[in-house]
């Protein structure tokens, strides 16, 4: 899946605090690329963004919340299923 710059960033700042928290960075690496193929071609009709931004956004939420790693991951991946 193409993403571009805004949720490059989104992505870079996830792995960044999640490294700095201790968290397993390949395990939210893992997350964020299966919530970018289980999204993939889908588009928020409100803004015209990857659907994937949005789990993406949760993530990032929840590790500013001091959330633990597991809580994170499930998280990013809410909307998977």
């Amino acid at each position: 899946m193409m993403v571009d710059f805004h949720n490059f960033g989104h992505i870079l700042h996830i792995t960044t605090v999640s490294f700095k928290k201790g968290c397993d960075f390949m395990r939210l690496y893992e997350a964020i690329q299966l919530a970018l193929n289980a999204h993939d071609k889908q588009i928020r009709k409100l803004d015209g963004d990857i659907y994937a931004a949005h789990p993406i956004e949760v993530g990032m939420m929840l590790l500013a919340m001091n959330a633990d790693e597991d809580v994170v991951i499930a998280g990013i991946l809410h909307d998977t299923i």
